[in-house]
């Protein structure tokens, strides 16, 4: 039996995790043990102080790691469709010493290996992956953004505004700019001053200014 988004359910109510408790013990009595329980979520079980009341009760934990993330990532909103792969790889290559000149001089700038996986992440360059990791990590107080859900959401919405453009069209490092502003502003780690600033350089309706395009990614 599985139980799904089980934080969400629980929040911080304690009547509804001691439910849950008795309810995944009474079953297991019932049925001497032959009925098993899983309990799925975001969190892992003592990510939460409900969830941590509940450790005891399952006690094989399996959490996916930031490799996992990115494997599912590519295989369900990155997968390309096999005959794509041939033109795709051609046109990257040839675009190969640009692409390793991103971020040149800092640790997150291009590699070796990236070559592994520049098909597989296209079209989000590895540079601005990790780019977008750092920003994450940098802006998220309450622990969201290491969800596997947000980091799907952010890919897939990220795809979606290069899906209708030409062969290596990619996404730029600002996207992650409009995607995060609001909750920036909502916690504090991005100011009301910087952020009209930052505001005033977009430009007319539907227009990304060169200079706003550069500094919404460093805000």
């Amino acid at each position: 039996m599985i139980l799904d988004e089980v934080q969400q359910y629980l929040g911080d109510d304690a009547e509804r995790t001691l439910t849950v408790d008795n309810m995944v013990q009474a079953v297991s009595s019932e049925f001497s043990g032959h009925v098993a329980f899983v309990a799925a979520g975001q969190s892992a079980m003592g990510g939460t102080p409900a969830l941590l009341k509940l450790k005891d009760r399952f006690t094989v934990s399996v959490q996916l790691s930031d490799q996992d993330v990115e494997t599912v990532i590519r295989q369900v909103v990155l997968r390309k469709a096999p005959d794509k792969v041939p033109a795709l790889t051609s046109a990257l290559d040839a675009v190969s010493g640009e692409i390793g000149s991103h971020l040149g001089g800092t640790n997150i700038a291009a590699s070796s290996t990236d070559g592994e996986y520049l098909v597989a992440d296209y079209p989000i360059l590895p540079t601005r992956r990790r780019f977008w990791e750092h920003v994450l990590r940098a802006v998220d107080r309450g622990g969201a953004h290491s969800q596997l859900r947000t980091q799907l959401g952010v890919a897939h919405e990220a795809v979606q505004g290069v899906a209708d453009q030409s062969l290596c069209a990619v996404v730029g490092a600002d996207f992650i700019y409009d995607k995060q502003v609001q909750g920036m502003l909502q916690s504090g780690v991005l100011t009301r001053d910087l952020y009209e600033a930052i505001e005033g350089l977009r430009g007319g309706t539907g227009k990304r200014d060169l200079r706003f395009r550069i500094a919404a990614p460093s805000s």
